[in-house]
């Protein structure tokens, strides 16, 4: 009687393990197919994603290619109002740039307790108020101020929101929409040389800025209408425009300075923007010293613009296909032999613009991948948080110009061949850098990341 019953306990046992084990693989499963149905309605790859990429691109025309484009304007400023200031000058350009990194965590921290429309208007009225006061400018120190401080500070709030909000509508995707909505960059920086050259001819400086801040206003406030976050756009009923005060620790995550490979990721970062800046800013004086006229200046930024517009589209395309990163050290090493073997053998208008083709096409990958190469680095959910920290901590590649230039000044070879020397190598050891944090990401060479 005992055994009989210790037999059908054993057994009741023994078929409950089973049962459980069952149970288990059956919920896991469960798991993983929800988890999967979350993943693929949360990030559905289209539908109103493609207008926040529209409403990307318009607000970055004017918003981000005047910036692009201080080159024209600086070498106008320098033949005609400030003479042989042209390091002074140019520090007009870094300052823009460095608000424009330094500036993420505030952008970040207005994200996180405003809504995103009201956020993009401070934007605009930043960089409508920069333009509009560089119009009324009589020394260097004022074109710091504002086109430096107000507008940099507008452009970094624009530019966090683009990389920061138009990944979180795409997952397979994800390349291509940053690719076409970085596109506005390079629209602007194509139309925007052409439209200050020649305001600038009929008018003057002055009331080129104004018009340009009076587009500045027009468009940003066509994107901001179009702007929505995507957890607004899945909650309909949070329609306040402020939100719950988080704590500061939820949102500035510095243990992500702790990683390695994403601090791997902010030195190769430094290297590229450090040296892709400077054809921008100098390549209309190369061709002034090679006795072109300034439309032919103009035009080489021009050029430039539309090759880097066509780039970034096909960047994305291939970062989608053989991995964000390993589209990085490709295009980086391009740029590379397009800087060393090409920009310093151009003496003449033609091997400048052809230059101005390749280094457009290659030169930006990393610029137009940087939210998409981030995400691989830190995962998608501390995107925001590491994109923060990100510009902050490149904040220094600002001075590459400035450092061009100086080293321009400091040495005596021939004229313009310190900024080419500057940029190539720029590119050569971004590459090394890019290359390790593949290799802590992956062992295996070949694979795709």
């Amino acid at each position: 009687m005992n055994d009989s019953k210790d037999k059908t306990v054993d057994g009741y046992t023994d078929m409950t393990k089973e049962q459980f084990k069952e149970e288990t693989v059956t919920v896991t499963e469960s798991i993983n197919e929800e988890k999967e149905e979350y993943d693929s309605s949360t990030l559905p790859d289209g539908g109103y994603g493609w207008f926040i990429v529209l409403a990307a691109v318009i607000i970055q025309i004017i918003g981000l290619g005047v910036g692009q484009s201080w080159g024209v304007i600086q070498n106008h400023f320098d033949q005609h109002d400030f003479q042989n200031m042209t390091v002074q000058l140019s520090f007009v350009g870094t300052i823009a740039n460095i608000f424009l990194n330094c500036f993420g965590p505030v952008a970040q921290l207005l994200l996180a307790v405003l809504h995103i429309r009201i956020v993009l208007a401070i934007a605009i009225l930043l960089c409508t108020a920069g333009l509009l006061g560089a119009s009324w400018s009589t020394e260097i120190w004022h074109l710091y101020l504002t086109q430096g401080v107000l507008y940099g500070m507008g452009e970094s709030i624009i530019f966090y929101i683009v990389m920061s909000i138009v990944p979180e509508w795409f997952n397979k995707r994800r390349g291509l929409a940053l690719g076409i909505a970085s596109t506005g960059q390079s629209l602007g920086s194509l139309v925007s040389p052409l439209v200050i050259t020649a305001l600038t001819a009929k008018l003057d400086v002055q009331w080129c800025y104004r018009i340009l801040s009076l587009m500045m206003f027009v468009s940003g406030t066509i994107a901001c209408i179009l702007f929505k976050e995507r957890h607004t756009a899945d909650h309909s009923s949070k329609k306040s425009p402020s939100k719950e005060k988080p704590k500061l620790r939820d949102i500035f995550q510095f243990r992500v300075l702790r990683n390695p490979t994403f601090i791997l990721w902010c030195m190769a970062d430094i290297l590229f923007e450090g040296a892709y800046y400077v054809p921008y800013y100098f390549l209309p004086a190369h061709a002034t010293y090679l006795q072109l006229s300034p439309e032919k200046g103009s035009a080489l930024i021009s050029v430039m613009s539309a090759s880097n517009l066509c780039g970034r589209l096909f960047c994305g395309y291939v970062g989608d296909r053989i991995g964000h990163i390993n589209t990085v050290i490709i295009y980086g090493f391009i740029t590379m032999l397009t800087c060393l073997l090409m920009w310093t053998f151009a003496e003449n208008y033609g091997l400048l613009m052809t230059f101005a083709g390749f280094f457009g096409f290659f030169g930006s990958a990393f610029l137009t991948l940087v939210s998409a190469v981030t995400a691989v680095v830190v995962g998608i959910d501390q995107l925001q948080s590491a994109f923060s920290a990100f510009l902050v901590v490149t904040v220094v590649c600002m001075l590459g110009p400035t450092a061009a230039a100086s080293l321009e000044l400091a040495t005596a070879w021939k004229p313009f061949l310190s900024y080419e020397l500057f940029t190539g190598f720029g590119y050569a050891v971004g590459v090394i850098f890019m290359l390790a944090v593949k290799l802590m990401i992956d062992k295996r060479f070949l694979k795709i990341v």
